[in-house]
């Protein structure tokens, strides 16, 4: 379940509440675990991406990506077990002094 809460000008706020599910869902919830499964090299957000959604990427969206491809033996992918790659990048985080400025 998704919970979204929403403050209004006034004081006021309202909590909206959605409920989603389906395979799309499940495989985005079994890419976002890669990060605990793999020791992906580097610092910051980390974006996994299944290949068919980085073969749809523009040629320049690709350059930021790394492929990581998956061994035979190494853990497969939850629910797309056929899966023999994907891909990831990192995000850097801005640093506290450059959020306190």
């Amino acid at each position: 379940m998704y919970t979204d809460q929403a403050a209004t000008g006034s004081a006021e706020s309202s909590i909206r509440s959605y409920e989603l599910f389906g395979k799309g869902i499940v495989l985005a919830t079994r890419y976002e675990q890669l990060r605990k499964l793999y020791q992906l090299p580097g610092e910051g957000h980390l974006i996994c991406l299944q290949s068919s959604i980085y073969q749809a990427l523009s040629k320049e969206q690709k350059e930021l990506f790394t492929r990581m491809e998956l061994e035979p033996g190494q853990a497969r992918i939850r629910d797309n077990e056929m899966a023999t790659d994907f891909y990831y990048c990192r995000i850097p985080v801005a640093s506290k002094q450059r959020q306190t400025a």
